[in-house]
C-alpha cells in the first residue's frame, strides 16, 4: 500500500488561513522525512467548504513547481511528479 498527503492550499484546510509558502513546504518536508510515498495538490481555483463562504485555494502547479526546486538531492523534477522520494515499491 502507498500513502501519499494532501498538502494544505486553502484557509479551511488549518489554521483558518491560507498557510505560507514555509508552512506548505514544511508539510512536504515532514512527509518526505516520514517515509510517505506522494504529496498532492488538487487543480482548483476556489473551494466551498460546507458551511463556510467560497475561498481561494493556492494554485496546485505553482506549488508544485516550488516543492521540486526542494527536491531530495535537489533534483529538480518536473511538476507533475508528486512523488516526494524516489523509493520504488
Amino acid at each position: 500500500m502507498r500513502v501519499g498527503v494532501m498538502l494544505p492550499m486553502s484557509a479551511s484546510d488549518g489554521a483558518g488561513r491560507m498557510p505560507t509558502w514555509p508552512q506548505v513546504r514544511a508539510v512536504a518536508q515532514r512527509a518526505e522525512v516520514a517515509g510517505l510515498d506522494s504529496a498532492w495538490v488538487c487543480d482548483h481555483l476556489l473551494s466551498e467548504p460546507p458551511g463556510q463562504p467560497v475561498e481561494g485555494v493556492a494554485e496546485g502547479w505553482t506549488l508544485l513547481a516550488a516543492l521540486a526546486r526542494h527536491a531530495p538531492g535537489g533534483r529538480p523534477r518536473h511538476p507533475s511528479n508528486t512523488r516526494t522520494g524516489d523509493r520504488r515499491r
